[in-house]
């Protein structure tokens, strides 16, 4: 089996992407200065979510709500391949720079997956543009 990483945050944006979301004003939580400034940049930004709890408290989470910081604000409603946030939680969530990123934006394909008879990326998109992409 390939490996693939995917998206797989708390909270669905409106194009299907799932999202990290903090909420809350825990100050027990690791990660309660980091999601204020999250929260400050879906404020910034008019973006909302659900309510929900802070939860940058792992390495992974903390690497997500740090994606949604740094991301211009044009990026976080985008879930195309090459949109900036795409890209940054992808890399959070084990993708590698040389990785195929499914063309909406859902995850992301080791080289070795990309043109190999099966589709990895829910689109197809891996499969696309490989002559016979007639995958099983």
């Amino acid at each position: 089996m390939r490996k693939i990483a995917t998206l797989t945050l708390a909270l669905t944006l409106p194009l299907g992407l799932t999202l990290l979301h903090c909420g809350g004003d825990d100050e027990g939580s690791g990660g309660s200065a980091l999601c204020k400034q999250v929260d400050a940049k879906l404020d910034e930004c008019s973006v909302t979510f659900g309510s929900g709890e802070c939860s940058a408290k792992g390495e992974r989470e903390e690497c997500l709500a740090q994606c949604i910081v740094d991301s211009p604000c044009e990026s976080l409603t985008d879930d195309s391949a090459t949109s900036s946030f795409v890209q940054c939680t992808l890399a959070c969530q084990g993708a590698g720079p040389d990785w195929f990123t499914c063309a909406d934006g859902s995850g992301a394909v080791e080289p070795a997956g990309v043109c190999n008879g099966r589709f990895e990326c829910g689109d197809g998109s891996d499969e696309a543009s490989c002559g016979d992409a007639g995958a099983s």
